[in-house]
């Protein structure tokens, strides 16, 4: 299963972290734990996100599946369940932040055309039952989506949202979350397969004995978790 592995989140935020200028007499141990939780954290919510996820809006005509988008759960909750105490100041803005990219990744992720129902080519049926995807990677679905979840894109959401005055070392907590999640998510994207998703629809020129088959037409999906959860 290509889950996230919570170290890598971890282990990316703090190489960043470590990496970036601070003021002199920074105690960078307070942050380093600060960012040991809050990748945690981050990682727990994404896995109940990717769990949760399913495909809705897909039109499906013969074999070829064409649209829809990825729905799931709001991340910006589940993160901050998990936030350590006495960071509100960072954890809102950061849980924000991420739920904002990943939503923006969401609603652009789409069906390109592929070939995901072989058998509704000439399916012998007055309709076409639910019927799983050829499965593919993510990675398939999402060539342009994936801009929302980049480094430059997530600091600047993270750091607006942090309130005025910004607090002490917003904008390098900010990088180092960022970054890190950028890393792992383009590691996990090309692994992560969708399948399972249900597709289904008439066959409107379905006529036996004298049309015996015929392409589904105007189908649709079972809108349902799971889709990448695998």
């Amino acid at each position: 299963m290509p889950a996230i592995n919570p170290q890598t989140i971890i282990d990316l935020s703090l190489q960043r972290f470590l990496r970036l200028p601070v003021p002199a007499g920074t105690d960078r141990n307070r942050y380093t734990n600060y960012l040991q939780q809050m990748s945690r954290a981050i990682n727990q919510a994404l896995q109940t996100w990717r769990t949760s996820a399913y495909l809705e809006g897909i039109r499906i005509d013969g074999p070829v599946a064409n649209g829809g988008k990825l729905r799931s759960v709001a991340l910006d909750p589940l993160i901050l369940q998990q936030a350590p105490a006495g960071w509100e100041a960072y954890s809102r803005a950061i849980a924000a932040g991420i739920h904002n990219q990943f939503t923006s990744f969401a609603n652009e992720v789409s069906v390109p055309g592929l070939r995901w129902y072989p058998t509704f080519a000439a399916f012998p049926g007055p309709s076409a039952p639910p019927t799983p995807n050829v499965p593919c990677p993510l990675s398939a679905l999402s060539a342009s989506a994936a801009r929302h979840v980049k480094e430059a894109a997530i600091v600047g959401v993270i750091y607006d949202k942090m309130p005025n005055p910004k607090p002490p070392l917003g904008k390098e907590l900010a990088t180092a979350v960022a970054s890190a999640v950028e890393q792992a998510f383009m590691l996990w994207l090309p692994v992560q397969i969708v399948q399972n998703v249900l597709g289904r629809g008439p066959v409107p020129t379905f006529a036996p004995p004298y049309v015996p088959v015929g392409p589904v037409v105007g189908g649709d999906n079972i809108a349902a978790p799971g889709h990448i959860a695998g």
